[in-house]
This record gives structure tokens, C-alpha cells and sequence, in this order.
């Protein structure tokens, strides 16, 4: 048998060792941006430059050719792209229906929690209105979650 130490040792140490296998090595290979589909919005850094957001026209062997707002049609060299990333969707519907039903589990807990009370009284309009609250709020906090992002395809 284990001792409770080394068992909590264990447990704190595998997320650790789980999170550090899952970590992943920047993405080097020109043939993966080469397979992303025209009309994909796509964000890259060449060297010390700002970065540019636009959408994808076509990529060739050596160039890659973007449309982005104010300067249309730019191509860009591959020798001056320091990485590249492309716009991840975002889940907002997703995440609203998610936290609408954390959120009428936890107002249904606190309305039966209000109703075991001695000196209170649970009715129907009690616990309507903590599920309801919690649906509004839940709903609130899942539509606010912020969703998408961007997502490394190449780092030179």
C-alpha cells in the first residue's frame, strides 16, 4: 500500500508529465502551408516586422500570396516568413449552451439548497428563479468565453 505522501506526489506529477508529452515542437514544414486551402485567413511575422493578418490567395514553392485590407494582393518571399498561423474557429454557440446548463444544475442545487433550509420555504417560484438565474449567468459566462485564436502551421 501506498503512503498518502507518495500517493499525492503521484498525483500532482502525472498532469505534469501528461502536459509536458502533449507539448508539441514548432511546425518547420513548408508542405503543410502549402496544403491550406485559398480564402483561409492567415496571420505571419517576417522577422522583426509587425504582423499581417489577411487571407490566403495561393502559396507557391518559394512565395506565399495573401490579400489583406489597405494593400490588397502582397507576395511574400518564404526566405522572409519567420512563422505562420491561421485563424482556429471560434465555439461561441458551443460554449453559451454549455454554461445555460452548468448554469440550470447550479441554480437547481441552490434552489433545493434554499429549500432544505428549516425556516425557509421551497416553492416552485424559488426554485424558477435560482435555475433561472443561473441559466442567465451560465449562458452569460459561456457566450463571454473566448473561443478560436490562432494556430502555428510553420516557424522557420
Amino acid at each position: 500500500m501506498l503512503k498518502p505522501t507518495v500517493l499525492s506526489r503521484r498525483i500532482v506529477l502525472l498532469p505534469l508529465l501528461v502536459l509536458a508529452a502533449a507539448g508539441k515542437a514548432p511546425v518547420s514544414n513548408w508542405e503543410s502551408v502549402q496544403m491550406l486551402a485559398p480564402g483561409t485567413e492567415v496571420r505571419f511575422a517576417a522577422g522583426t516586422a509587425k504582423v499581417v493578418d489577411g487571407t490566403l490567395v495561393s502559396v507557391t514553392d518559394t512565395t506565399l500570396l495573401i490579400l489583406s485590407v489597405g494593400a490588397g494582393q502582397q507576395p511574400i518571399e518564404k526566405t522572409r516568413i519567420a512563422s505562420i498561423s491561421v485563424k482556429k474557429q471560434g465555439h461561441r454557440l458551443r460554449n453559451t449552451v454549455i454554461g445555460l446548463g452548468v448554469g440550470l444544475a447550479v441554480g437547481a442545487v441552490e434552489g433545493v439548497a434554499i429549500g432544505s433550509c428549516k425556516t425557509c420555504k421551497l416553492d416552485q417560484s424559488t426554485l424558477g428563479y435560482a435555475m433561472g438565474g443561473g441559466a442567465f449567468w451560465g449562458a452569460a459566462v459561456g457566450a463571454g468565453w473566448r473561443t478560436g485564436g490562432w494556430r502555428h502551421v510553420y516557424e522557420r
